[in-house]
C-alpha cells in the first residue's frame, strides 16, 4: 500500500480554487485523527498564550495548520515553512499574496476562505472579527537541518515530520533555539508501538518518505532533553479505538485507490457508511487515556514551564 502518491493526488484535485482548498483541509481535520489532536493541544496551548503570539509550523505541507491556527485569534502572527517549494507556491497563492510580493511574506486583507478582498472594500472575515491581518500569515522555503531563528516563536508545530529526517535531534535542536523561554513545540509522530503500520519485523512502512517506523516515549523525550528542552512529555494516539477508525477512514480506502484512482468517484458513498463511526472512535481516542498507540502526541518546552 503506497500512501503518498494517493496523497498528492488528492490534494491536486483540490487545487482548482480557494473554496476546494477549504473543504480539503475540513475533510482533514476530520478524517485525520492525528488533526484533532494536534488541534486540541493547540487550543490548551492558546488559554495562556501571550498577545501577538508567534506560531511556527515546521514542515507546514498543504497548509492546514496554518490555516488552522491563523484562525484562533486575530492577532496570532503564522509562519510555515517547508522544504517543497511547489506546496510553499501552493500555499501562498491560498492566503493571496500578490504576484511580485517575493516567497514567503503575505501582504493585503485576505479571507482564508473567500480569498482576498477586492481593494478598499471589507471582506466577510474583517466584518466578524476573523480579519487575516497584513503580513499575519506567511510560507518560505526552509530546510529544518539549517533553520535558526533565535527566540522567535512562543509556539512551534512539528506534525509528521521528524520520522522523515534522519538527525532528528538537530532538528529538534534548531526548533528549541527558535522558541522565546517558555515556548512550547508540539510533535505528531508514530510510535513504535505499530506506527507507520509496522507491526513486526519484516514489515514494510506504508509511507515510502520514512527514515524510521516510530518513536519510544522514552527515547522521543530524551532526545528533546538532550536538544535543549527543559521538560518533554507525550501520550500515546491512534489507541484501539483510534485504529480502527484509522483502518475504516484512512488505511482501507488507500488500500482500494492504490487499485485505481478512479475509486475517488465511489469514496462519498464510502464514507456515507462509514464516516458517522469514525467519528464516534476519534472522539473515544481523543478523550480517553491510551494506556498504549501507535502514534504521539508530544509536548515539549524551552525553559521553565510558563
Amino acid at each position: 500500500m503506497d500512501y503518498d502518491p494517493v496523497k498528492r493526488d488528492a490534494a491536486s484535485i483540490f487545487n482548482c480554487c480557494r473554496p476546494a482548498r477549504v473543504l480539503f483541509f475540513r475533510m482533514l481535520n476530520v478524517l485525520l485523527l492525528r488533526s484533532w489532536h494536534v488541534r486540541k493541544e493547540v487550543k490548551r496551548w492558546l488559554r495562556t498564550a501571550p498577545a501577538g503570539a508567534r506560531v511556527l509550523d515546521a514542515g507546514s505541507g498543504f497548509g492546514q495548520y496554518v490555516w488552522f491556527v491563523s484562525r484562533l485569534r486575530k492577532d496570532l502572527h503564522v509562519t510555515g515553512i517547508d522544504v517543497k517549494e511547489e506546496e510553499i507556491a501552493i500555499c501562498n497563492r491560498f492566503f493571496g499574496v500578490p504576484s511580485g510580493t517575493g516567497e514567503g511574506t503575505v501582504s493585503g486583507s485576505v479571507n482564508a476562505d473567500r480569498g482576498p478582498a477586492p481593494s478598499g472594500q471589507p471582506d466577510e472575515a474583517s466584518l466578524n472579527g476573523n480579519r487575516l491581518q497584513p503580513g499575519r500569515v506567511s510560507f518560505r522555503k526552509a530546510d529544518l537541518l539549517g533553520f535558526s531563528e533565535p527566540e522567535t516563536y512562543d509556539l512551534a508545530l512539528c506534525i509528521d515530520v521528524l520520522e522523515h529526517i534522519e538527525d532528528d535531534v538537530k532538528v529538534m535542536a534548531n526548533l528549541c533555539r527558535s522558541l522565546k523561554p517558555g515556548g512550547v513545540l508540539i510533535i505528531s509522530t508514530p510510535s513504535d508501538k505499530g506506527g507507520s503500520d509496522v507491526h513486526r519485523e519484516g514489515d514494510r512502512s506504508f509511507i515510502g518518505e520514512h527514515v524510521r517506523d516510530g518513536y519510544s516515549s522514552s527515547e522521543i523525550a530524551d532526545k528533546l532533553l538532550a536538544a535543549g528542552f527543559s521538560a518533554a512529555g507525550s501520550r500515546y494516539t491512534y489507541g484501539r479505538w483510534g485504529h480502527i477508525s484509522w483502518y475504516l477512514s484512512m488505511k482501507l480506502p488507500v488500500k482500494i485507490l492504490n487499485r485505481g484512482r478512479i475509486f475517488f468517484l465511489v469514496l462519498p458513498v464510502y464514507y456515507i457508511f462509514t464516516l458517522p463511526f469514525a467519528l464516534l472512535l476519534n472522539f473515544f481516542d481523543l478523550w480517553t487515556r491510551n494506556r498504549m498507540g501507535t502514534g504521539l502526541l508530544v509536548r515539549a518546552v524551552k525553559g521553565a514551564v510558563p
